[in-house]
């Protein structure tokens, strides 16, 4: 099912996100199984690894993120790390699985950029962020929202003032890091030409 599919790939996208700014790691691995009606997703890292029993998992890692995509699939996050020794996910989750209910249709959330829209229809966001992959596993997100609109993407401070400028979008959500410069003047640019517009600020970052 779609349900099923858009879980499993934000599972390997918080996972490879995760091994970029975490891990150090110089080599991944990534491989898909299928078992006895389970479908298995190892990803494997030779970074840094940590301590299972003192890390606080919670903050910073994204792994209880992925437990619980796991869990909505009715299935397992298996965690293998050790100090110096990289770190090992096994993702098992059953073929078999079935959505409870559908999705909506995305149908109506293919809004062109500069596209005008009838003021009952969904909160247009302009989605910013430089690491191109979290863009659009966020656009994929939001576009499957029935009240969300995808009005367009930037990956850098200045373009994000421009297209804010020329979507006039109702919520932009803002990397709290860019590489072109600051976020925060990227936010009271846009703040300053169009005062009803909200920021939403976005970071992985636990501090």
């Amino acid at each position: 099912s779609e349900q099923y599919a858009v879980n499993l790939w934000h599972i390997f996208q918080e996972s490879f996100s995760n091994i970029e700014k975490y891990a150090n790691a110089k080599t991944v691995t990534l491989s898909v199984s299928i078992s006895d009606d389970t479908l298995t997703l190892d990803i494997a890292d030779d970074g840094d690894g940590f301590d299972l029993e003192t890390a606080e998992l919670g903050r910073g890692y994204g792994l209880p993120n992925i437990k619980d995509r796991a869990e909505r699939l009715e299935g397992m996050l298996l965690i293998e790390s050790a100090v110096g020794q990289g770190t090992r996910l096994k993702v098992l989750v059953p073929m078999g699985y079935q959505a409870t209910r559908p999705w909506p249709s995305d149908a109506s959330n293919n809004l062109a950029e500069g596209e005008q829209m009838p003021s009952d229809t969904p909160t247009k966001v302009l989605m910013v962020d430089d690491h191109e992959i979290v863009r659009k596993g966020l656009v994929m997100l939001i576009s499957r929202q029935e009240d969300l609109v995808v009005a367009g993407e930037a990956g850098a401070a200045a373009e994000a003032v421009q297209k804010a400028r020329e979507l006039s979008p109702d919520v932009v959500v803002l990397d709290i890091r860019m590489p072109d410069g600051s976020e925060v003047e990227a936010c009271r640019d846009i703040r300053a030409e169009n005062p009803d517009v909200k920021v939403l600020m976005l970071t992985s970052y636990s501090d």
